[in-house]
């Protein structure tokens, strides 16, 4: 046999292999042992908690429903324990109530299954922060003052990151109806004339010193300010009440998994080596707290933009 006949019957012989392996489905998903997965995220701002209870089960991963697991599902912190009774099908989640999380404690979740046995996980919420804020007379007097506005929170050592947000709230009265309308106030603002949508208050991070001070623009408050004013519009009465500092904290294990899920975004590429990371020992997926505070200043009875 010549090598030009050869190299035609190896050509020949790929030929059929490929157009063979085009009436194969190509499934690059692998099987997989049945896995359980568990996601909570519990917070001090409300009574209600939600766990979500999910398995992974034969080629493919898929959310199951309370019927596939029924699992027994407690909530334990010092001085409070609660079990999940209710399954949520808008939320697929099991609720757990009451129960608040505390600051400075340590809250363990325990997820009981037939099939899986017992789970625990255990996350601790940070200590209290502390506030302040400096400009109060441009708080109650804006258009006088010609200072800026300064909002100061301390945090504990037990806090890792940090989101805050400052707010202008005002009680609006449409006939026997009052609502309550929030605005939130960016840190810069360009233009003190037109009306600010959404605010411009930095996303999750991490903290790098105890006491964290954002200073606002005057400008940036009269502009939110003048925002509740239009979404007011055509109200029988508009009281500004207060203004508020939101403070939201964390310990590690929340950070680790905000900054892992928000770490790599690109819409214009597909990242393979995408890192996961879980914190459920002897299964898969996330639990974790976080404390919420606010900071109230209340303005003046006779604040000058009340109407």
């Amino acid at each position: 046999m010549t090598l030009l006949t050869k190299s035609r019957l190896a050509l020949g012989s790929g030929m059929v292999i490929l157009a063979l392996s085009c009436h194969t489905a190509f499934e690059p998903i692998a099987p997989m042992e049945p896995r359980p997965v568990l996601f909570s995220l519990i917070t001090t701002a409300r009574d209600t908690q939600f766990v979500k209870v999910m398995i992974t089960r034969g080629e493919r991963m898929s959310p199951t429903t309370q019927d596939d697991v029924n699992p027994a599902i407690t909530l334990n912190r010092p001085g409070q324990s609660a079990q999940t009774g209710t399954f949520l099908p808008s939320v697929q989640s099991y609720a757990a109530f009451p129960f608040r999380a505390e600051f400075g404690a340590a809250h363990t979740l325990k997820v009981v299954t037939q099939e899986f046995g017992t789970i625990e996980a255990t996350t601790n919420i940070p200590q209290r922060a502390s506030f302040d804020i400096g400009g109060r007379s441009t708080l109650d007097t804006p258009e006088k003052s010609s200072f800026d506005i300064t909002a100061r929170v301390t945090f504990h050592t037990t806090t890792r990151a940090f989101r805050l947000q400052f707010f202008v709230e005002a009680d609006v009265v449409r006939g026997v109806h009052t609502t309550l309308l929030r605005q939130e106030i960016p840190l810069n603002y360009a233009d003190s004339t037109a009306i600010v949508e959404t605010g411009s208050s930095p996303l999750f991070g991490r903290l790098e010193v105890r006491t964290v001070e954002n200073v606002y623009a005057r400008k940036a408050y009269i502009a939110a300010i003048f925002a509740v004013l239009a979404k007011a519009s055509g109200a029988n009465q508009v009281l500004f009440r207060r203004v508020v500092v939101h403070a939201t904290h964390s310990g590690e294990e929340v950070y680790k998994y905000y900054s892992i899920a928000n770490g790599f975004i690109d819409p214009n590429s597909i990242r393979a080596d995408q890192p996961d990371y879980s914190n459920i020992p002897g299964a898969f997926g996330f639990f974790g707290g976080i404390a919420e505070q606010r900071f109230e200043y209340a303005l003046p009875e006779d604040f000058v933009h009340n109407r």
